[in-house]
């Protein structure tokens, strides 16, 4: 009888010990009202605590601002998952959510930390028995804690303030993906992307501009270099069901957009940008899903936080209901991908596709005047009229370039180390060739070349040209093989002309300014060049 006391005792005594360690923190917003934000410290209160007492939650940190703070990376998985490998092991989905990549748009970061505490209290116990999940709640930790009530002042709260845009660095984080300049930027590709090879990204914001009708829109990949076997899982599966799921929590969300002229929803509901150096954009020429959600700025502060957690919430429930269909797509895509295919074609500038019909719901809003900062706040009103206008959802190239075999980079004086830098961090694959003989290739000749604009502390090169056979011996070249999963990703990088490779954003600017022959050159057909990795 002793011994079964004794017995419970210790099991209790166990079972406290898991449960709790320290006072169960609050996400800021909850303890403030709803008229704060959370500071990165917050945030690691609650990233710390959760993963101190809840057994099937492991905090990591995948990299470190330019003022220092380390980025938390929590991961939730009923087998304990604590690396890439173990994840891989299990054969389910990884799910990552980014927040907070713009700091003045917050409620992502709030919904991860509110969903984070949730999970411990088991209520996406469904989830995590079938899913790795990755939550980056405070991406851009430096802006974060830069709060300002003048910042986003037309946003409807929190009205303590919130971040800036921009990292400490002045660059913005979500046009970094291809360049890779920033500390965030490359901590996430190398130890999240990389490695952890996510099925889904899902990249939290907030918007403003138009006045339309909606809580939440979000968007697809919209490069047309995407796999169209992905872009049609997407549109035709998972986002109708996402959309569905929403409405009947009370939602009404679309496919992103904006009204073509400002005040006139009749006047065309367009789309944001195509190129990769968006997040979700670029996730897609890695040949994996992502969505970018943007909750509507002119909703109050509170119930955006509740559309960000129901969004996040809707999007595991639909990988948990579907994880063998993303896994069996992922696989038939990866595996075609191994195959090279001659003479095939992929964009490097690109327009906006023809528009189609359709139904928007058009809104209004109200303005608040407030004391304490100048300019006005909008608020939302809860009423909404469906309008007929012309969608721009979709791009199309207006230029087409030959995907090769593999790209080969001369940079046996070293003058390109940053390329081969940029490249292992996107986690391309790299080899040295040994062959001797001369390869045909083709070499790109610039014919014109200019800047466009200066954006993001870059002069963004502009070229077109021409391509010229030769025979030229690839001896110690790097090569680029594109007979692998990054195959659209690798195009679009390493061709001279796409419109956000490392041309465009100056990799290149040494043999442009010279009379050298351009470093890069394309083998066109599947040969043994005697590889040997980098």
């Amino acid at each position: 009888m002793h011994s079964l006391k004794a017995y419970w005792l210790m099991l209790l005594a166990l079972l406290l010990a898991g449960c709790s360690t320290g006072e169960r923190p609050r996400i800021k917003p909850e303890t403030t009202d709803y008229q704060e934000t959370s500071l990165y410290k917050d945030v690691m209160e609650v990233s710390r605590f959760v993963d101190k007492n809840y057994q099937h939650a492991n905090l990591q940190f995948f990299g470190t601002t330019a003022q220092g703070k380390k980025l938390p990376l929590l991961i939730f998985s009923n087998r304990d998952v604590k690396t890439p490998e173990e994840a891989r092991k299990l054969g389910r989905p990884v799910v990552l959510f980014i927040g907070d990549i713009h700091s003045g748009e917050v409620e992502g970061k709030e919904a991860l930390q509110r969903i984070a505490l949730d999970i411990m209290d088991g209520k996406y116990d469904d989830t995590i028995n079938q899913l790795t999940i990755l939550f980056a709640p405070i991406y851009n930790a430096d802006g974060n804690d830069m709060i300002d009530k003048k910042h986003r002042t037309n946003q409807n709260g929190p009205f303590g303030g919130v971040g800036t845009r921009a990292n400490a660095q002045g660059l913005n984080l979500n046009r970094d993906f291809t360049k890779l300049d920033t500390p965030e930027a490359q901590g996430l590709m190398g130890n999240v992307i990389a490695t952890w090879d996510p099925d889904m990204l899902v990249d939290l914001h907030t918007t403003n501009g138009s006045y339309h009708g909606y809580h939440m829109t979000y968007a697809p990949p919209l490069n047309p270099n995407t796999d169209e076997r992905l872009v049609r899982y997407q549109r035709e599966q998972m986002i109708p069901e996402i959309t569905k799921l929403m409405s009947m929590r009370g939602w009404n969300t679309f496919y992103y957009g904006f009204y073509r002229n400002h005040d006139d929803p009749s006047s065309g509901w367009v789309t944001y940008s195509h190129t990769p150096r968006y997040s979700t954009n670029y996730y897609g020429l890695r040949n994996r899903m992502a969505l970018l959600s943007e909750t509507y700025a002119y909703v109050n502060f509170k119930d955006r936080i509740h559309i960000a957690r129901d969004f996040v919430m809707t999007v595991m429930k639909y990988c948990t209901d579907h994880a063998d269909e993303m896994i069996s797509l992922r696989d038939s895509l990866d595996a075609d991908y191994r195959d090279f295919e001659p003479g095939r074609k992929a964009g490097v500038t690109f327009d906006y596709a023809d528009p189609v019909p359709g139904t928007i719901l058009a809104g209004t809003v109200d303005t608040l005047k407030r004391q304490d900062v100048d300019g006005l706040t909008m608020q939302r009103v809860d009423s909404v009229r469906e309008v007929k206008t012309r969608i721009y959802g979709r791009f199309k190239p207006t230029a087409e370039r030959t995907v090769p075999y593999a790209y080969a980079l001369d940079n046996r004086s070293g003058r390109y180390d940053t390329v081969i830098t940029r490249l292992q961090q996107h986690g391309i694959a790299m080899y040295r060739a040994g062959l001797a003989d001369p390869v045909n290739v083709e070499r790109f000749k610039p014919e014109k070349v200019g800047v466009e604009r200066t954006y993001e502390h870059h002069d963004m090169v502009k070229v077109s040209g021409s391509f010229e056979q030769e025979d030229l011996p690839l001896n110690d070249w790097v090569i680029i093989p594109t007979n692998n999963s990054n195959r659209n990703l690798v195009f679009y990088l390493m061709e001279p002309e796409s419109d956000d490779g490392f041309v465009r954003w100056n990799f290149f600017d040494a043999a442009l300014q010279s009379d050298d022959a351009f470093p890069v050159v394309k083998i066109m057909d599947e040969q043994d060049l005697q590889l040997s990795p980098i």
